[in-house]
């Protein structure tokens, strides 16, 4: 049901993912939700239903994701969960509860692991310094020093030591 999305200014949904908008999908300027993901925003009517498994009814939950959000490859959101500005969902996460601003979550089920540096984060939205979703121009890539000390002979042979 397209008319119950809504996607704000350079909001970007990429290939793959699944969205069951029943319950009405509401993406946030500047979020990214990553290939194959899965958001569904209802669930069959199940307790206390006429029939079972579950009746032809809908209870609707909409899924709320605020703006600068980041929604890894591969994530599953549950009907009702809001996401919190400036969030991070990690590659693969089961969201089946909010998140609050500036959370980064993980697995199955997704769990905190930390939180952006609300100052650094707030301070780079009043100046304007934010990434598209869809960047242009190529990424800039670099090799994190930790695995250049850890695996630098694969690093030589993979030819990306050097970046």
């Amino acid at each position: 049901m397209p008319h119950r999305v809504v996607l704000k200014d350079r909001a970007v949904i990429s290939s793959g993912t699944l969205i069951n908008s029943r319950g009405g999908l509401y993406v946030g300027e500047n979020s990214g939700i990553g290939y194959n993901c899965t958001i569904f925003t209802g669930n069959h009517r199940y307790r206390n239903s006429k029939t079972i498994p579950f009746d032809n009814g809908a209870d609707l939950k909409p899924v709320i994701i605020r703006e600068f959000v980041w929604i890894g490859i591969g994530v599953m959101i549950l009907p009702g969960v809001e996401i919190g500005e400036g969030a991070i969902i990690g590659m693969g996460a089961v969201v089946s509860k909010s998140v609050p601003p500036l959370a980064i979550v993980i697995g199955n089920p997704s769990k905190i692991i930390g939180y952006r540096n609300k100052d650094h984060y707030y301070r780079c939205k009043e100046e304007g310094k934010f990434q598209t979703i869809r960047i242009k121009g190529g990424i800039e890539e670099r090799i994190v020093p930790m695995f250049k000390i850890r695996y630098e002979k694969e690093l030589k042979e993979l030819g990306l030591f050097d970046l």
